[in-house]
């Protein structure tokens, strides 16, 4: 889609939202003010908030890209939950990851970038936070690409059920949220990376190969707002 075209369907989805969703997400996503201010702003607790952010994130995201929800519909699949496996057995030693993203273009971007990476391999593709879950829980990968703004589970709730049922496998966040409070909560679950995804271009391929040295990694923007780790004993990949 070329950038008019995007441009001229943002605009379109975005009056399609209802006032109050509508409201909520251009504050948080498009002037980029945090939960806390966006919930000062209008009035409403945070959970408002979050919840009305989730559901226009949805709203938007089956406006723009309905070619895939019929595609999910057709084939029986709930919407939003699609899954790609991939062979497992091409190369055994490489870092098996489980990328969650519900956004088709920029998941196909995620695994375009570490395709470039022979010592890592894509072995699941999630667009769902319920979803990514269960198959963290199946697959039990070595990493996992988070997204945060999920349907059905945002990121967070989902890393933290992940951190039991699949104890072994590291999370980068990768997410448009850069505000001091998200990033936190992130980390201080163990998220290993964040990296925003305006910086994914360049930091993606070098905060996987961080994480599996056993170091944690934040997008560079990002620096001033936690202590970053030093060392952490290497467990990525066999």
């Amino acid at each position: 889609m070329e950038q008019k075209e995007l441009r001229e369907a943002l605009i379109k989805a975005l009056n399609l939202l209802p006032e109050k969703y509508r409201t909520v997400f251009v504050l948080r996503d498009v002037q980029q003010l945090s939960i806390a201010e966006t919930a000062h702003a209008l009035g409403i607790s945070e959970a408002s908030v979050k919840t009305r952010l989730s559901r226009a994130r949805l709203k938007m995201r089956d406006a723009l890209v309905p070619s895939e929800v019929n595609i999910s519909q057709n084939e029986g699949v709930k919407p939003m939950a699609r899954i790609r496996r991939i062979d497992e057995s091409r190369d055994v030693s490489a870092v098996r990851i489980l990328v969650v993203e519900d956004f088709e273009p920029f998941r196909r971007f995620i695994c375009s970038t570490l395709g470039r990476n022979p010592e890592s391999q894509v072995i699941g593709e999630v667009s769902d936070g319920m979803e990514a879950v269960r198959i963290a829980e199946e697959l039990q990968p070595n990493l996992i690409l988070l997204d945060i703004g999920l349907p059905t589970l945002n990121g967070i709730e989902a890393a933290r059920l992940i951190g039991t049922l699949s104890p072994e496998s590291k999370i980068i966040f990768l997410s448009q949220e850069s505000s001091a409070d998200v990033v936190q909560e992130a980390i201080n679950l163990g998220a290993w990376g964040y990296v925003v995804k305006t910086r994914a271009a360049s930091d993606l391929l070098a905060a996987v190969q961080a994480v599996c040295e056993g170091k944690r990694f934040v997008s560079g923007c990002l620096s001033d707002l936690l202590p970053m780790a030093k060392h952490m004993p290497p467990s990525c990949g066999k």
